[in-house]
């Protein structure tokens, strides 16, 4: 029998890829409020495990799953899943896949654990991110900002934001942050990460010292 021609052959590879990542996140969705935590831990472990791409799997995660449930706040278990992930020697798009992830969430919805990783680990994911700033999206640095100052402080920031320092107790200023704020902070969190000092010496280091600005913490 004559093998299939390439276009069909490519179209069941890619619609076989799909339910690999869609299936565990619509059992996800379908389980919402009568499976317990673990469980829902459990579903999210084997998706990732035979997702093609880990990637595409944590952000439809995020979209049809986190962003509408538990306050888009990931759950403990996930968390720690994730974190664990980071100790071990996974591949490059793993880590970038599970740092943008994080950084997708920061600003109060990133759990609790990933500030807690190991130094190592620590120096790998915000190595990943500094790579994310060349991203257009002012959102995507904006929170990959804060997720680095959170990850190399050890402190978790809620729902923090960047502002000037002195003004505490003034909101944050997004027409601020676009105009001027956001390439402010990040020229001063790229000069901080470029710098000969190694990882050991640079986590002591406030990337923000000498700017006007702050990292602020924010409600909570």
């Amino acid at each position: 029998m004559q093998s299939l021609p390439i276009n069909i052959q490519k179209a069941f590879v890619m619609t076989l890829a799909a339910a690999f990542i869609l299936v565990p996140v619509l059992i996800l969705v379908a389980t919402a409020g009568i499976g317990t935590t673990k469980l829902h831990a459990i579903c999210f472990e084997i998706g990732y495990i035979i997702t093609p791409s880990t990637d595409t799997y944590l952000k439809t995660y995020k979209s049809f799953y986190l962003d509408h449930h538990n306050a888009g706040t990931l759950n403990d278990d996930i968390d720690s899943y994730l974190t664990q992930r980071l100790e071990t020697n996974i591949s490059a798009n793993e880590l970038d896949a599970i740092a943008n992830f994080y950084a997708s969430n920061a600003g109060g919805r990133e759990g609790v654990r990933i500030v807690n990783i190991s130094e190592t680990a620590k120096n790998r994911v915000i190595e990943s991110l500094v790579r994310s700033l060349s991203k257009p999206d002012s959102r995507d640095t904006f929170h990959s900002l804060l997720l680095i100052e959170e990850i190399r402080s050890g402190d978790n920031l809620g729902k923090g934001y960047f502002g000037i320092k002195g003004n505490f107790f003034e909101p944050f200023d997004r027409d601020w942050w676009e105009s001027e704020g956001e390439q402010e902070t990040k020229t001063s969190f790229l000069t901080w990460w470029n710098s000969s000092d190694d990882w050991n010496i640079k986590r002591h280091l406030d990337p923000l010292e000498k700017s006007r600005i702050k990292a602020f913490h924010c409600c909570g």
